[in-house]
């Protein structure tokens, strides 16, 4: 017996309404920087991305662009939000930041304080 795959199907970009919409774009935009000028280097990524761009504000869409990188970041942090107990420690860690209250630990009490040991009687 053989099992079928769901197909996924991918729409065009011609397919939506984007009057008024704002559309979150994830773009390769991550160049080559010369070390020496900080100038980019191939700015081939940047221009692949500017027709996409371009179309999205023809069709009047409000047009949030974040880099792959950057994206990734973001929804791995969202991901370990979805635990109760990291959100909490991650608005402590905030709080302290904010107020300028972080004092240095040691790895033991790092350790205890984010969970990956308990206390020793």
């Amino acid at each position: 017996m053989e099992i079928q795959q769901p197909t996924l199907q991918i729409r065009s970009i011609e397919e939506f309404n984007y009057q008024s919409k704002t559309v979150i774009l994830r773009v390769d935009i991550n160049s080559p920087i010369d070390p020496e000028t900080k100038r980019i280097v191939n700015e081939n990524r940047i221009t692949m991305s500017l027709p996409t761009i371009r179309y999205l504000l023809e069709h009047e869409a409000k047009v949030a662009m974040i880099a792959q990188s950057e994206l990734s970041s973001l929804l791995e942090t969202a991901y370990l939000l979805r635990s109760p107990k990291n959100a909490d420690r991650l608005l402590t860690a905030l709080e302290r930041a904010l107020k300028r209250k972080i004092e240095p630990m040691t790895l033991d009490k790092l350790r205890l304080e984010v969970g990956l040991e308990s206390e020793k009687a």
